[in-house]
């Protein structure tokens, strides 16, 4: 009788999903398994516009357990304490218990994100009687519990009945700019009256995007009358007042620490290899650094400068596209054959962010645009992600995909595709957004269309 290998999953991230759902294999010879401290996950494209009120939170949720038991991977809900990968084994505790168990593993697989890296100095208010009060301190990662922190800070908000409320954003990377931008959105509609603020050390704001992306964001803030405070490190984040490094000084209700990725501190102590940050450090096949039998994926990974000291950055677009990369070697190693797939990110990628009204702002190219056909383009796109791994059977008892790509390209003129770019607005409702997508998706393949229409666009 052949014994069954093992595979382990650890984490539910954006990578491991798509293994779960597309991962083949037979129960006569593969055992999988995914562990996870939370039996849902966020998908973190969705999460500005539940804080905005535009979806609801629901949509941005990928229920762990059914999506497991429809591909035949057996689901356990547990916190890892501890990794031997000398000895193949992981260690975890049931929730909320002391107990710790042990799983042994012949392939494994980490994907379990990354802490809010924080700011000097910051400190939580001390709890009286075991109930929150004000000044909230609330950290976007882990990012399954940011909704329910903003939920309390505006309960707590409404029962104070503050006269104005004091909100800051620390941080002014997407993250934290879709943040502040949701956070104006919702708390204006709740709330008597609401100061919102962003804070960062950088010159500029979504700098990862570019200075016209940066440009835009800025003219966005400012329309909205939210405050910004650019290229000021913060000293320290404490008794409800911000201390700027040039001295100045703002009080705050709830303080958004937004400030990027930090390694899990378990994760250094793994015996894995880590670089100085607390990264996992991988090769370009995903396999951790020294160990043919364990894989990484997502946040957590660096790959040890092959790509550049800070590439790829932490952003969920790279975790995906690390999916199928994972999946394909998990496959192989199991199986004892065929050549492992080398992970390559992409230098440029279609960034949208979500303004919170309904609107939206992207980049690409260098080229920056804005409007309603951008939310509208962007929410297709976290829509169809979050359908393919919603658990519907169909008659025939399969589980069913979402829908399908949006076909075409565009066959205008240059002129024409930087036209449909900067219309702020769509130019019917029928529109929607597929007549831009056809023209980034021609920018995407033809260079001198894409040069003529960056010409256009710097010519207006």
């Amino acid at each position: 009788m052949t014994t069954r290998k093992i595979l382990l999953l650890v984490g539910g991230g954006h990578s491991h999903i798509q293994v779960v759902k597309n991962f083949t294999h037979s129960t006569h010879d593969t055992q999988c398994m995914l562990i996870s401290n939370s039996p849902v996950a966020v998908y973190s494209g969705m999460l500005p516009a539940v804080i905005a009120g535009l979806i609801p939170y629901e949509d941005s949720l990928v229920h762990l357990q059914p999506l497991c038991e429809a591909h035949n991977f057996h689901f356990i809900h547990g916190t890892v304490t501890q990794i031997d990968p000398q000895n193949k084994r992981v260690y975890f505790n049931a929730p909320q218990s002391s107990i710790q168990f042990t799983l042994h593993y012949d392939v494994l697989s980490i994907d379990v994100g990354s802490r809010t890296r924080d700011v000097n100095d910051v400190s939580q208010p001390t709890m009286t009687n075991a109930k929150t009060q004000l000044p909230l301190i609330v950290r976007t990662r882990p990012i399954l519990h940011l909704e329910d922190s903003i939920s309390e800070y505006e309960s707590l908000a409404k029962e104070a009945s503050l006269p104005c409320a004091r909100v800051v954003v620390i941080g002014a990377g997407a993250a934290g700019v879709e943040l502040a931008l949701a956070l104006e959105a919702r708390l204006k509609r709740s709330l008597d009256e609401t100061v919102v603020r962003i804070v960062s050390q950088h010159d500029t704001l979504v700098s990862q995007f570019g200075r016209m992306s940066g440009a835009a964001v800025a003219a966005e803030c400012r329309r909205r009358g939210i405050q910004m405070h650019i290229g000021q490190p913060v000293i320290s984040v404490k008794d409800g007042v911000v201390r700027l490094k040039d001295g100045t000084e703002f009080t705050y209700d709830m303080a958004v620490i937004a400030t990027g990725a930090a390694a899990h501190d378990w994760v250094r102590r793994t015996g894995l290899v880590t670089d100085e940050d607390g990264w996992l450090v991988v090769e370009r096949t995903l396999q951790c650094k020294g160990f043919a039998d364990v894989f990484a994926a997502g946040d957590c990974i660096s790959f040890g400068g092959a790509f550049g000291k800070q590439f790829p950055p932490k952003a969920g677009v790279y975790a995906v596209r690390e999916g199928p990369t994972l999946t394909h070697n998990l496959q192989k190693v199991l199986g004892n054959r065929g050549t492992l797939m080398e992970f390559t990110p992409q230098a440029s990628f279609l960034s949208l962010l979500s303004t919170g009204d309904g609107r939206g702002i992207g980049t690409k190219h260098g080229l920056a645009f804005k409007g309603t056909w951008v939310y509208r383009l962007k929410n297709f796109i976290d829509e169809r992600w979050q359908e393919r791994f919603r658990v519907s059977w169909g008659t025939d008892g399969r589980v069913e995909d979402g829908q399908e790509d949006v076909d075409g390209q565009f066959d205008g003129t240059a002129a024409e595709g930087a036209a449909l770019l900067l219309c702020s607005e769509d130019l019917n409702q029928s529109d929607s957004f597929e007549k831009q997508l056809s023209v980034l998706r021609r920018m995407d393949c033809d260079d001198d269309f894409r040069e003529e229409l960056l010409k256009c666009v710097q010519s207006t």
